[in-house]
């Protein structure tokens, strides 16, 4: 599964919150910070939520996903860890039984303690969802703050195929390629 954000057509089996304003944009983060297409020529355009001067609550929710086992979702996103204490960009799990808290930029900038926004790229675990339908959802909830941008997510998993067993002797050479 990924969402690229590329288009109108995959942003359609998403649902948004009522009045929430989420969009597709082609415009940068900011002078200082490039459109992602600086990180993925192919990219068109990102996901985009504009920072407000009023509390809002706003929630994008994915179309059902099937989870494999040892799965992982990535996605990259750009904000401003200054103003990000004033909201929060987060990301959850929905299933049936449970809404889980899976990423927050708030916490994420907590540890990492930096000034300046940049594309950063960010995984999750999804294993403990294997064999289950699930949606996403971001939620960018606050006052104030920023504009927060996301693109390329995408859920990888390890095939069971693609594990393979090697021998290596002692005294032989081995040399490892992506």
């Amino acid at each position: 599964w990924s969402c690229n954000f590329d288009s109108e057509e995959e942003l359609a089996g998403w649902t948004q919150s009522s009045g929430a304003q989420w969009y597709l944009t082609t415009e940068p983060y900011s002078q200082d910070v490039p459109t992602f297409s600086s990180i993925n020529k192919e990219s068109k355009s990102s996901l985009y939520h504009a920072y407000t001067r009023e509390y809002c609550d706003d929630v994008l929710t994915s179309p059902l996903i099937s989870i494999p086992n040892e799965a992982t979702l990535s996605f990259w996103a750009v904000y401003n860890p200054v103003w990000i204490r004033d909201q929060d960009l987060t990301l959850y799990v929905v299933d049936q039984d449970n809404l889980d808290m899976v990423w927050s930029a708030k916490a994420d900038e907590m540890n990492n303690n930096t000034d300046d926004p940049n594309w950063n790229e960010y995984s999750v675990s999804l294993a403990k969802y294997a064999g289950k339908n699930i949606q996403l959802a971001w939620r960018f909830e606050g006052t104030f703050g920023d504009d927060i941008m996301v693109d390329d997510m995408k859920i990888t998993y390890k095939s069971e195929e693609a594990v393979k067993n090697a021998i290596i002797k002692v005294d032989e050479s081995v040399h490892f390629t992506d």
